[in-house]
């Protein structure tokens, strides 16, 4: 177990009263963790090389990438802060293709996804900060996520396929420092036959050869509200077959993890929007739990109600203490274990939305503040939620954060 882990497992340990009687038995939990991990790092392979042990979509790193972006603006700029020296910043450091972007890390790569009316992906060297690679994944077809497995293959989710004239496919399969496109998976015949009959693929999580990708099955108008079952593909990554399209208890799935303390798949529907609003009181909005063995759903175990609002990206701290984005303003914490909810405003921006959050080497949260103020990003104490820094600015709004690792 790294050093920073061990440190922030202490630190969970030393919650209050309430929390404490959670947690009394982490420290002994996490020893076993380290042997289970040992098992697990042989099945993941290259990936546990490279992710968090608590969160297997935090990749590793001293260098927190930051996707810095006005949505009115053409083009956007990625910024860096420096987690090993009191959080210092660089700004600017290079432009994006777009404003709509999502940062994801991979072997020492930064992918950019320039998602809504750009639809790209631009590959850059996190030493210089140069562009190696810019390429297109389809006209119209807004990329959502992307998931590399070695330098030769990746997955990129597109959540409005049926607009790429080239093909309709809602996963490509690529080369993902070239963007050669090696395959592609449509899965539209397996959606809520409405007539209109859209995957709309989005975010992605891999583990054990296995690729689980969320199929948020949302009508053709994205006004109108979600009137199936949100659905987790799972795909064989050396085949590229379909193993199984898992039904979930809730609808328009926002968000997905895997953690190797628990073993099991967390996915955060965002449940039924009507006029921008959700009502928690019905069945589809909360966190959900996958096992991946049986590749089952044991369905909604933090209800979207007992959150006090509709969750979106979920990041896991550890096997006891978990956070989510609550109604695109608040981060709450919850128990990935006991599904106890802990604090349902851990964290409130002075913005009008909160993006994307995550947790560094440190065991601290970085969360993009997005107040016409002072936006930037503010690094909090996950255990407490008291500020550790900022709003460090990092140049325009920030939108999306990941880490790297840079020799």
């Amino acid at each position: 177990m790294e050093k920073s882990q061990y440190k922030f497992a202490t630190k969970v340990k030393k919650k209050g009263e309430g929390i404490m009687k959670k947690v009394r038995e982490v420290t002994k939990r996490v020893l076993v963790a380290c042997v289970l991990l040992a098992a697990v790092s042989c099945a993941t392979g290259s990936v546990s090389d490279r992710t968090s042990d608590w969160d297997i979509t935090i990749p590793t790193g001293k260098m927190a990438v930051i996707a810095a972006t006005n949505w009115m603006d053409p083009v956007g700029s990625l910024a860096s802060l420096d987690t090993a020296s009191n959080y210092a910043a660089t700004l600017a450091l290079t432009t994006t293709d777009g404003s709509d972007v999502v940062l994801r890390s991979f072997f020492g790569k930064i992918y950019v996804i320039n998602r809504f009316g750009t639809d790209t992906i631009q590959v850059v060297n996190p030493s210089t900060f140069g562009v190696v690679a810019d390429y297109s994944v389809g006209k119209g077809s807004n990329p959502q996520d992307i998931w590399v497995v070695s330098d030769e293959k990746a997955y990129v989710t597109r959540l409005d396929a049926q607009n790429d004239a080239s093909g309709s496919e809602d996963i490509l399969i690529i080369n993902p420092v070239t963007g050669a496109r090696q395959g592609a998976i449509d899965l539209k015949s397996y959606m809520y036959d409405d007539g209109e009959q859209l995957s709309r693929a989005a975010q992605m999580v891999a583990f054990d050869k296995k690729l689980f990708v969320c199929l948020q099955d949302l009508p053709a108008n994205l006004m109108n509200p979600a009137n199936a079952g949100g659905k987790v593909a799972v795909i064989d990554t050396e085949t590229d077959s379909l193993i199984k399209v898992i039904e979930l208890s809730g609808r328009n799935p926002a968000d997905i993890t895997y953690s190797p303390l628990t073993r099991l798949v967390y996915v955060s529907n965002s449940g039924v929007f009507n006029n921008f609003v959700t009502d928690v009181t019905d069945p589809y909005g909360g966190i959900e739990v996958i096992d991946p063995i049986l590749l089952e759903s044991r369905g909604i175990v933090v209800d979207d109600a007992n959150l006090g609002g509709y969750p979106s990206e979920i990041r896991l701290a550890s096997d006891v203490l978990g956070f989510v984005v609550v109604g695109g303003m608040s981060i709450a914490s919850f128990d990935p274990t006991s599904y106890d909810v802990f604090n349902k405003s851990f964290y409130t921006i002075a913005g009008f939305y909160l993006p994307d959050f995550s947790i560094d080497d440190q065991g601290n949260l970085l969360v993009t503040e997005t107040s016409a103020a002072t936006p930037g990003i503010v690094v909090l104490d996950a255990d407490d939620g008291s500020v550790v820094a900022g709003p460090i600015a990092v140049g325009a709004t920030p939108s999306s954060i990941t880490f790297v690792d840079v020799e």
